[in-house]
């Protein structure tokens, strides 16, 4: 169970869920407001490269009206540390490295991982999930 106010980073298969119609993801989404919800620049791009494949312009507006009203969290060099640590320490047993971008994006921004996806990113040493 989340604190209030915890800051929460939400994965990309929560936000796909939400737009696709799934009740549990869109009233999680809504319980946290569009002011408590923060994703990682990856999720960011990983919404948009599937509208944008999908080649639907109902879904690409959908995202790009999704990714407005949110928090972007950059990956910046602090991040980009801390994903070259992660993918070092995971060295035979390694996830995506779009995982491992937002895994070291909640670690080094201190924020806990909203995400369906546990069986890869339980692997993470130092990653909390929500």
């Amino acid at each position: 169970m989340e604190a209030m106010g915890q800051e929460i980073l939400i994965d990309t298969d929560i936000i796909i869920d939400a737009l696709r119609g799934n009740q549990g993801s869109q009233e999680y989404l809504q319980s946290r407001q569009f002011e408590g919800i923060y994703i990682s620049s990856i999720t960011s791009f990983e919404l948009l490269f599937g509208a944008m494949k999908s080649q639907r312009k109902s879904m690409i507006e959908k995202t790009e009206t999704f990714i407005d009203r949110v928090h972007i969290v950059d990956f910046d060099a602090n991040v980009a540390r801390c994903a070259a640590e992660i993918h070092t320490q995971l060295a035979g047993r390694e996830i995506d490295f779009r995982d491992v971008f937002i895994s070291a994006t909640a670690i080094a921004n201190e924020f806990s991982l909203k995400t369906n996806n546990t069986k890869h990113f339980s692997r993470v040493p130092g990653l909390h999930l929500a």
